[in-house]
């Protein structure tokens, strides 16, 4: 009769990959069926002290038998139960979304003890490459946004003894090149910009966008104390936002308004002439007393869809039949700056970018143009 293998037992073994790995049996279920622990770790000596705590853990009954999740399952309930109370109504949208549409039918099926870093390394990469129906797959931040969320819900796992180590440790989100970000020519701004003549609070709002460069979350929560009319400054500090509305179903969303991205929680920009005389423009036309600068009709804040509308029709009125988007305008802020020999850490700082790589890998087109233009002056 063969001998039962005692809890904690383990055989050690290495991958042609490189990477050891250990299978210990920290128990029985009522079936008499192994329930079993997998650790790994490239180093044989790290490993070890993983089995040694493993070991303890089991030891003093910490540990929990995960079978009875699956991903899904797992993903959901750390959602609602861990999150959602505790982060803003947009984040908690951003991890909803990338467990609804890429965890839970890619990956949900699996048991949260089977997943380990092949699947989710495998996972990763089908979505950056091919995403659920983009040809070219997610960007690199969409990637990261959902490999975030399965980590730090598998972290969660961990600290709940539900999982003995993070199955995410190790993965790579791949690498891809930034998206260029498609600016207005100069011929084209100077079109659109001839059919903004402030007669309407969409053309304000446009010109203001090219003269400033902010997000139009950031322009349409602008109100009036933002505005330094005497020093010609605007201050950003806040930002609106869409979210779905799980807590009223019916009314499917609701628009919320958040703190600015930058780290420092809001940014000064000065004022060109053009974009005081929009913002002037607003105040004497503001019947309904707003305290928005962009406002509706009600004296509430535009609605992104108007503004989309708007924005469609001046770019046909315009003849402009590139393919170009409301944060296009931004784009060209930027990239005018740029073209005119701005500092490239200035217009980081007037873009709210968290870092000047950001801008850096956004606009290596524009700066590439810039090298060439320079070194052709030697001819």
């Amino acid at each position: 009769m063969a001998k039962r293998r005692m809890n904690g037992e383990g055989t050690i073994y290495q991958r042609k990959n490189g990477l050891w790995v250990c299978e210990i049996t920290i128990g029985y279920d009522e079936n008499k069926k192994r329930i079993k622990k997998t650790v790994s770790s490239m180093d044989k000596d790290k490993l070890q002290k993983k089995i040694n705590d493993l070991k303890y853990k089991n030891d003093c009954h910490l540990l929990t038998n995960p079978s009875d999740y699956t991903v899904g399952e797992w993903v959901s309930f750390w959602l609602d139960t861990y999150k959602r109370n505790s982060i803003k109504p947009t984040t908690y949208d951003m991890y909803k979304g990338s467990i609804d549409r890429y965890i839970v039918p890619k990956i949900g099926h699996y048991k949260l003890d089977k997943l380990n870093p092949i699947i989710i390394q495998k996972f990763i990469n089908d979505i950056s490459e091919k995403g659920l129906n983009a040809k070219e797959g997610l960007s690199q931040s969409s990637v990261k946004k959902v490999f975030i969320t399965l980590s730090q819900a598998c972290k969660q796992a961990v600290s709940a003894n539900i999982l003995y180590q993070n199955p995410c440790d190790g993965v790579q989100v791949p690498k891809k090149a930034p998206r260029e970000s498609l600016a207005f020519t100069k011929e084209e701004q100077n079109q659109f910009l001839s059919n903004c003549n402030s007669e309407t609070t969409f053309e304000n709002l446009f010109v203001f966008a090219f003269n400033t460069g902010m997000r139009l979350g950031e322009m349409l929560a602008l109100t009036w104390s933002d505005v330094d009319f005497e020093n010609k400054t605007v201050n950003i500090n806040k930002s609106i936002s869409v979210v779905n509305d799980y807590d009223n179903p019916e009314r499917k969303s609701k628009t919320i308004i958040n703190t600015t991205k930058t780290d420092s929680g809001k940014r000064e920009i000065p004022l060109t002439a053009k974009a005081i005389q929009c913002v002037s423009v607003q105040k004497l036309n503001n019947k309904k007393n707003s305290p928005f600068v962009f406002y509706s009709t009600a004296g509430t804040p535009l609605s992104k869809r108007n503004i989309y509308r708007a924005f469609n029709s001046l770019l046909k009125k315009s003849n402009i039949t590139t393919h170009l988007t409301v944060h296009s305008m931004r784009h060209s802020f930027a990239t005018r700056l740029l073209e005119k020999g701005a500092d490239i850490k200035t217009v980081s700082e007037l873009l709210g970018h968290k870092s000047i790589q950001i801008t850096l890998d956004i606009y290596s087109h524009v700066s590439s143009n810039l090298k060439r233009e320079t070194v052709s002056l030697l001819e």
